[in-house]
């Protein structure tokens, strides 16, 4: 079938908006041939390589039609050896088929050991100019100067996700000044080591190095969005964050932390130090609920602890939009916490904190469940009537349910 009469502008829009779509754009491509060039962008932009399968795949594709290539932008390497070969270069040698996706922009690596990774296919990374970057899983890298490489050529650099469980020595010696240091706006950290173990050569975070000398592969100064999960059962992550937030010099905007699987706060019986966030335009605190096997910290105990983080600071804040989200179901408190004051008690404490003058700047007050209780109406409105304060002060005010979501 011809090309139809519409102006290729908004031909190439309709098939934008589809391109979420995989089912409808093939079927676009055996329709009408003249908008092959334009359905290919959307259904060879990414590829996640699992194994050597894949790299076979992805192999024979390229063979048959090699301007496929320069179509990938996001790439994908989720790879785990279970059983390592005496010669270990074969174990990723098939992954050599990325030399030829020279047009990478966003990156997601989760190898067991960088230093394992053929030359080819580690200087074909470095090559590429990376709008995002996330480092996952088991990675290994042997210094943190292996990870500056990989980012040499990204000046262009927005957002970095680290959750690797192995941090890497803080040992740099690349020279900054040949490449310049990406300075992006998103960072994305999860805390899932056991800090009080690690070795005094490696930082305990990431943060570690935003709050020290030592050379890290970005810069902080221009970090907008920060969102932090808290799984470890070591206070240091939180020590350095809260010696990160007192930063004169951040552009801090948006943070977002996520109450991971354990109760962190009870880490040898001592509490936690409070988090100075008066500087933060919009904080949203959530609960990992995906995976109900594992420990979630109480409702109530995060409630408590950001109460005196709001209530802490001596000097009045910025905050505009506060969310609470995948709280516990009000009228369903855990077994542990039936003993605690009373959460109606709590959310009047609540109330009484985001209606003092140093929360003035304070515009709207989000808190989601989740899941739906019986009576959630009569509930609802018992809640709310805590909030009255907040609501005279012209604070917006929402409660709401919302369906599991993975964070």
């Amino acid at each position: 079938m011809q090309a139809s009469g519409l102006p290729p502008e908004l031909c190439d829009a309709i098939i934008d908006e589809l391109r979420e779509d995989k089912k409808s754009l093939l079927q676009i491509s055996l329709t009408c041939r003249a908008l092959c060039p334009r359905t290919r962008v959307h259904l060879f932009h990414a590829v996640t390589l699992l194994g050597k399968s894949c790299c076979d795949r992805l192999c024979a594709l390229i063979t048959l039609s090699p301007t496929l290539a320069l179509h990938f932008k996001s790439l994908r390497i989720n790879w785990r050896i279970r059983n390592w070969n005496r010669n270990h270069l074969e174990n990723y040698e098939p992954l050599t088929v990325i030399e030829s996706l020279v047009g990478v922009t966003d990156l997601y690596l989760a190898l067991d050991d960088w230093g394992r990774v053929p030359d080819a296919v580690a200087s074909s990374l470095q090559s590429c100019s990376y709008r995002s970057l996330s480092i996952g899983g088991y990675c290994t890298f042997a210094s943190m100067g292996e990870i500056c490489l990989l980012l040499q050529n990204s000046p262009g650099l927005e957002q970095v996700s680290f959750s690797c469980k192995n941090i890497p020595p803080m040992l740099c010696d690349q020279d900054r000044s040949l490449h310049g240091t990406p300075a992006p706006s998103t960072l994305r950290i999860i805390d899932y080591q056991d800090t009080t173990s690690v070795p005094a050569e490696r930082p305990r975070s990431l943060l570690t190095l935003a709050i020290s000398s030592h050379p890290c592969p970005f810069s902080f100064c221009n970090i907008r969005t920060l969102t932090v999960c808290l799984s470890g059962p070591s206070t240091m992550f939180l020590e350095d964050l809260r010696k990160y937030l007192a930063l004169p010099s951040t552009s801090l905007k948006h943070f977002c932390v996520i109450h991971g699987f354990r109760p962190v706060w009870s880490h040898r019986g001592s509490p936690l130090a409070s988090l100075d966030v008066s500087d933060i335009e919009s904080i949203e605190i959530r609960v990992y609920r995906d995976r109900p096997l594992f420990l979630n910290p109480g409702t109530l105990d995060i409630l408590r602890w950001w109460i005196s983080n709001f209530s802490s600071t001596d000097k009045r804040s910025i905050i505009r939009s506060l969310t609470f989200t995948n709280f516990t179901s009000i009228s369903f408190p855990r077994k542990e916490e039936r003993s605690t004051l009373d959460q109606e008690d709590l959310w009047m404490r609540l109330n009484d904190c985001l209606t003092s003058y140093k929360m003035g700047s304070l515009e709207r007050l989000a808190i989601t469940f989740d899941q739906r209780p019986a009576k959630w109406n009569m509930l609802k409105a018992q809640v709310e009537a805590k909030f009255q304060g907040l609501k005279k002060s012209g604070c917006e005010v929402i409660l709401d349910i919302v369906t599991r979501e993975k964070n």
